[in-house]
């Protein structure tokens, strides 16, 4: 008997190249035919580069990498965001960036890019790793996470 997919992908077909997002560990396992330890010496080399790690606590690992990097681990010649900025843009091209605006994205949106699951997201907001609009938001209802916040969640989270 074949095995039911546990879940579905609700993400349009061209999400992956539109926004680009992130791969969690069994997806790069996948694409670049190494293990969970190659994977963690190529992103301690700088081999491997925008890689992040979205655990709630900081005493564990939960490794997403920028999907175009396994590209460019592939092909040196797949160009890759410059710098920290560049790579939000690319993430979230709607998103404000003026002088003055708190610019937000919703929970989806944030569990979308970045390929985590609704509870995941809810310790990092628990956490205050990320912060809402609201911290009044309930199940059911997607918070509206500030951009500033998940900027400052990836610089101090991104690895080696």
């Amino acid at each position: 008997m074949l095995g039911l997919q546990n879940s579905f992908d609700f993400r349009p077909a061209n999400a992956a190249r539109a926004h680009g997002w992130f791969a969690g560990m069994a997806e790069i396992r996948r694409r670049l035919g190494l293990t969970e330890r190659d994977i963690r010496e190529e992103i301690e080399s700088l081999r491997l580069e925008w890689a992040f790690n979205f655990s709630a606590s900081t005493e564990n690992v939960f490794t997403r990498v920028y999907e175009p990097s396994l590209e460019n681990w592939l092909n040196p010649k797949i160009p890759l965001p410059a710098t920290l900025n560049d790579l939000v843009k690319k993430l979230f091209p709607a998103a404000r960036f003026t002088a003055g605006v708190v610019d937000t994205i919703s929970g989806v949106e944030f569990q979308e890019v970045f390929n985590l699951s609704c509870p995941n997201m809810v310790h990092l907001l628990d956490a205050r790793l990320i912060l809402c609009r609201d911290d009044k938001w309930s199940n059911g209802i997607t918070p509206r996470i500030f951009l500033p916040s998940v900027v400052e969640f990836l610089k101090r989270r991104q690895l080696p």
